[in-house]
């Protein structure tokens, strides 16, 4: 929501986000899987500057990438207590969805899972294995809608399962 944004920099709207993540985390652990960790990128990059984004654009280095360096740190500690815990972390495919057939050459466009390639590289670097997948279907026709992408992404990543939970209980599926 823009109002988010309003009265502070786009990167410490990021950072506030992202800590404000990092207390829910610490704080209740009632949850199986954590969906939405970087969500906030979707709308950031839309008030980001667009020289910014031109400049992350020429160097091929996605907006995602870009943010996550800059909050490196909190996004450790949240992964570090969800894998403590096995807690899964979802990788979410609404961006991709809703990007494709968008003209690329808007750059304020989010076109990355959530969270991005980085940070699901690093929370299988420090021994994450629970993955979810989630699509934000708020329609029938967006059930599974860019879970092809979703894949490709896991498997490059090391992954070869995704999980799922019944009463709580976790399930491993293969990719």
């Amino acid at each position: 929501y823009p109002d988010f944004f309003a009265g502070a920099s786009v990167a410490e709207r990021v950072w506030d986000y992202f800590a404000h993540t990092l207390d829910m985390v610490q704080r209740y652990d009632f949850f199986q899987s954590l969906g939405h960790l970087d969500y906030v990128l979707r709308y950031a990059i839309q008030q980001e500057d667009p020289e910014l984004l031109s400049f992350l654009n020429r160097k091929g280095q996605s907006y995602g990438s870009y943010c996550f360096a800059a909050n490196r740190d909190v996004i450790e500690e949240i992964l570090r207590i969800l894998i403590a815990r096995g807690t899964a972390l979802e990788v979410n495919t609404q961006a991709i969805a809703k990007a494709a057939g968008a003209d690329s050459s808007d750059l304020s466009i989010y076109r990355e899972t959530n969270p991005g390639r980085d940070t699901i590289l690093l929370y299988r670097e420090l021994g994450g294995r629970k993955i979810t997948i989630g699509a934000d279907a708020h329609v029938p026709e967006g059930v599974g809608k860019g879970f092809d992408k979703a894949e490709a992404l896991l498997r490059s990543c090391g992954f070869n399962s995704y999980t799922t939970f019944e009463k709580k209980a976790p399930v491993v599926h293969p990719l």
